[in-house]
């Protein structure tokens, strides 16, 4: 029967299908020392040397010709490849992700050894970002910021421009499990090493104690810079330090389903029904949620429609494992698909909506790259799992 209907499924494609035509019609030639940008005001690609945050767009290209072998598709996704292929080798938070839909996708594709390539070398640049101390990825004590993100002009946190003041530059947070692993989990079929450090980190979270009891999640947790020992959570997306953001609820199940996809190990699918549950007990009435799930001020405040899309990446992922969780997660999951197409989802396949939380003042829904990045392969995956189960890698 599958986990959503296929009608909405394909609906959902044929709006991914007009924005990846709207791409390869307004493709951006990159210079040296640029890449691809998403347009955070309208989810237009366009070339730029200060983000790399285009990937998605890639990625979508690999999948829209895995689905037709339209040669087309192809080319302007090899393109993009080539151009992320510099970031594969700089100490930046997206060299995996970027080096996992630009160049893994197309190497598991056509089988293209400088397409492989590029994708252990990211693995090799996102592995240097353990800790052994602690037995999770975050930023290295002592690494000046222009070594972890040279373009982005990151102050505190490797990843957050509006990181609080007094949070030390050593810490780790939920977004490391949430998507910064596929390059890992599929490297390590060629270097072990990367595979046991992504599930080295998912067990220290859960020993560290970033899932609470009551299945949420924490944001970010900090280190001592002289000693390593850890010192407190924090975070500066969510209301507060005891709630729970929801895109780091949502990069939690992320996290935990793909490492449930990469190993089969039943601790990591329990981590994620406890998240879950805890997603699904905390949801508003349409099911997309607000920027945090227990702000008071709700409905007065921001929704975020990306946690909405990667909660429903999710839940496909593990059904895809096994498949006898489906009656749990069917009508959430038909649910939350059909409300993103009828609200949130324009014909031309942008999400709109996103929220990036309380580190913006004022608060405010935009369009994000993350909802955009991970609706094509939900969408993907439902329509033809066979075929993503080949593409993944792991």
């Amino acid at each position: 029967m599958g986990l959503v209907d296929r009608t909405l499924l394909e609906r959902a494609w044929g709006r991914l299908v007009s924005r990846g035509r709207s791409i390869m019609r307004e493709w951006p030639d990159a210079k040296p020392g640029e890449y691809l940008i998403f347009n955070q005001n309208n989810g237009a690609v366009f070339a730029g040397n200060f983000s790399f945050d285009g990937y998605g767009a890639v990625g979508l290209l690999w999948l829209l010709y895995a689905a037709t072998d339209d040669l087309q598709y192809r080319e302007y996704a090899r393109r993009g490849a080539r151009i992320f292929s510099p970031l594969a080798d700089v100490r930046s938070s997206h060299c995996g992700i970027a080096g996992y839909r630009a160049a893994v996708w197309g190497y598991r594709l056509t089988e293209a050894e400088e397409l492989k390539q590029i994708g252990l070398r990211a693995a090799a640049t996102m592995s240097r970002f353990f800790d052994p101390q602690n037995e999770v990825f975050g930023r290295h004590p002592g690494a000046p910021a222009e070594a972890v993100f040279p373009a982005g002009g990151v102050k505190h946190r490797f990843h957050s421009v509006h990181a609080p003041a007094n949070t030390p530059a050593r810490a780790t947070h939920i977004d490391w499990s949430g998507f910064w692993f596929e390059v890992l989990w599929w490297a390590g079929h060629f270097e072990p090493r990367f595979s046991d450090q992504a599930r080295r980190h998912c067990d220290a979270f859960l020993r560290l104690g970033f899932q609470r009891p009551d299945g949420s999640s924490h944001h970010g947790l900090s280190f001592d810079e002289e000693t390593g020992a850890p010192l407190e959570f924090h975070s500066n997306q969510a209301y507060s330090t005891d709630t729970a953001w929801s895109r780091g609820q949502a990069w939690m199940l992320m996290g935990y389903a793909q490492a449930f996809e990469a190993t089969g190990e039943r601790r990591f699918l329990d981590t994620y029904l406890r998240c879950a549950d805890y997603w699904i007990a905390h949801l508003p009435d349409d099911l997309i949620p607000f920027y945090d799930m227990s702000d008071p001020a709700a409905p007065q405040v921001p929704r975020d429609s990306c946690s909405a899309v990667i909660a429903l990446n999710s839940m496909l992922r593990v059904c895809r494992v096994d498949p006898s969780l489906e009656p749990r997660f069917r009508e959430v999951a038909d649910a939350t698909l059909r409300e993103l197409l009828d609200f949130y989802v324009t014909p031309g396949g942008i999400v709109l909506h996103g929220s990036w939380g309380a580190d913006h003042v004022p608060m405010f829904q935009g369009v994000l790259m993350f909802g955009n990045t991970y609706l094509a392969d939900a969408v993907f995956m439902g329509l033809w799992p066979d075929r993503f189960d080949q593409i993944r890698g792991f």
